[in-house]
């Protein structure tokens, strides 16, 4: 990720949740906490940054389950 005077910055939890998530979940649904948010608009929002993920750098990223967290193995 590119930040301040084209620093590349390293993407973690909070960045993703803080600069991707919330501001889509607040634009989608309009609520700030993500604890008030349930798993149909969770989905909705995963969706949404998938897309993007998918469309820019053309990768596909799978929504984390036990499945897909066996597959890695």
């Amino acid at each position: 990720m590119e930040g301040v005077s084209g620093m590349e910055i390293p993407y973690t939890e909070t960045i993703i949740k803080e600069v991707w998530w919330r501001p889509i979940q607040l634009l989608m649904f309009d609520i700030k906490s993500t604890a008030k948010i349930n798993t149909n608009q969770i989905n909705q929002i995963f969706d949404v940054i998938s897309l993007q993920l998918e469309t820019k750098i053309g990768e596909h990223v799978e929504f984390p389950s036990i499945e897909t967290l066996m597959k890695k193995d």
